[in-house]
């Protein structure tokens, strides 16, 4: 058993060497025994949790993607390959889809509205710096036009006076707008539906589609809204479902158009096409869904810019107060937060101390005993991101099995409605 030196204070004040059996320590702990009235400080690494709250915000600035570096034994993270796999996916999924649509016994009244198709887009990390709530893309190939298109058209009001606002004939404005659209931009009633003022779309109406100017071609604005779909980019979106089609359109328009959603993603992405978990052909219902792209990867490979506003939330939030404490030993200080939590630091580095420790001096006659062992709260940390490291893995594993088991079911569906099919044919 190792033995250690102690000094111990003699009445007549001379020093005096005495062997002290040490206890057994799974870990060894740095210690020091200091004379008389010094006491023991022991480090203790911090946990990640207590680093996010404690760092301070110059340190929290988010590093560039070129700054990321890949971990050692990974396979280095290829951005065209994987946005190309996800492509050739596509357009084998599309097909399978037509397919289970096509063997379906029970005909949908609305197929243009029920066979619509979206992508279904699964980030790691949400974003958290503003860039508008939606950014609108043009589809190559689109199953809306003029022809097959309802189109109303809402003009801001000509009068704006009390009389017209309290006037009975609401449409009588609209009926001046319809005679100066012919005579501006030759548009009849063949090519809308309906026209509208804003006042009588208030009163009558609750929902207000895009924007038109009026000093542009009306036709090519409308045609170009009908050809485009909107990709979600508000703040702490995780999960976003793309509009791009339906059937009316073949399978070769259909893959243009994903191709076009795609590569668009990995500008418009949070993070870029590292930050994509995984993206999903499905029709409107969500069934069948058939998977095009997964990345298993873990989501601190993913860096994101944080928003000024997020910034300086963080730095009111562990803005600290730090000042001397006669109660403490020298080199140490406390550092007090808004909140009321304190904790002990040392004056040269600002790190972390567990302090007082059992390790401590203490007095049979004091009340307050520390119970804080640096043993035991080291291996609970550890033991902790062990637990979430387990608790992560199965999380992947139940998802994989879950996707596993929802191809089988479709691809039971579809042989049996494919035999059944057979069958008819036959007979």
């Amino acid at each position: 058993m190792k033995l250690r030196t102690a000094r111990v204070q003699t009445k007549k004040g001379d020093a005096v060497a005495k062997k002290v059996k040490a206890p057994k320590r799974k870990q060894p702990v740095e210690e020091e025994m200091k004379e008389e009235d010094e006491l023991q400080v022991v480090e203790l690494e911090e946990s990640e949790e207590e680093e996010e709250e404690i760092e301070e915000p110059k340190k929290k600035q988010a590093k560039t993607e070129e700054e990321v570096k890949v971990k050692e034994g990974k396979k280095e993270f290829n951005e065209q390959e994987r946005l190309q796999d996800a492509k050739e996916q596509a357009r084998v999924a599309l097909p399978t889809i037509r397919k289970y649509f096509e063997n379906i016994e029970d005909k949908s009244l609305f197929p243009e509205i029920d066979q619509q198709l979206q992508l279904n887009v699964v980030y790691k990390k949400p974003n958290t710096k503003s860039v508008g709530a939606r950014k609108v893309i043009t589809l190559p190939c689109s199953s809306h036009n003029l022809n097959n298109t309802t189109i109303c058209i809402i003009m801001p009001d000509l009068d704006q006076s009390e009389a017209a606002r309290k006037d009975v004939d609401v449409g009588k404005q609209a009926r001046e707008w319809q005679a100066k659209l012919e005579q501006d931009h030759a548009i009849t009633n063949k090519h809308y539906s309906l026209l509208l003022t804003h006042r009588q779309l208030k009163r009558e109406y609750s929902q207000v589609p895009f924007i038109l100017r009026y000093e542009l071609p009306f036709v090519n604005q409308v045609s170009k809204y009908l050809s485009s779909t909107e990709i979600p980019t508000g703040n702490f979106v995780h999960r976003l479902c793309i509009r791009f089609g339906d059937f009316r359109l073949s399978n070769a328009d259909l893959v243009s158009n994903v191709d076009t959603i795609l590569t668009a993603l990995v500008k418009l992405a949070p993070g870029g096409w590292r930050n994509v978990r995984r993206i999903d052909v499905q029709p409107v219902g969500g069934k069948p869904s058939l998977p095009i792209y997964t990345d298993e990867g873990s989501a601190n490979d993913v860096v994101i810019e944080a928003s000024k506003t997020l910034k300086r939330r963080l730095e009111k939030r562990n803005a600290e107060v730090i000042d001397e404490c006669n109660t403490l030993p020298d080199g140490l200080t406390l550092a007090i937060r808004k909140n009321g939590k304190t904790r002990v630091i040392k004056e040269d580095d600002k790190k972390r101390v567990l302090y007082p420790t059992i390790h401590d001096e203490w007095r049979s006659g004091e009340t307050m005993k520390p119970k804080i062992n640096p043993v035991k709260v080291e291996a609970k940390r550890k033991r902790r991101t062990v637990e979430k490291k387990k608790r992560a893995v199965a999380a992947k594993r139940r998802e994989a099995d879950k996707t596993k088991e929802k191809l089988k079911k479709v691809a039971e569906k579809m042989k049996k409605k494919a035999a059944v099919s057979k069958a008819k044919k036959t007979a």
